[in-house]
């Protein structure tokens, strides 16, 4: 995967993302934090802005999606 974002006008406090959501019959990726109450297991490819990088994997097990 290859993208280019400019981050120059995202302010602090707030974050530009790019996620990869799970997509089964066990989670709705229309509502991956789980309101339904099922989570979905996700990857946060990027959350940044122009003070910070981050990325984080969020697997699931037994419907708990903290890692």
């Amino acid at each position: 995967m290859e993208y280019t974002v400019d981050l120059s006008e995202v302010p602090c406090g707030c974050v530009a993302g790019v996620y990869s959501v799970t997509s089964n019959d066990q989670c709705n990726p229309e509502d991956p934090l789980g309101a339904s109450g099922v989570e979905c297991t996700t990857i946060d490819i990027m959350q940044a802005n122009p003070y910070g990088f981050n990325t984080a994997a969020h697997p699931c097990k037994n419907g708990d999606c903290n890692a």
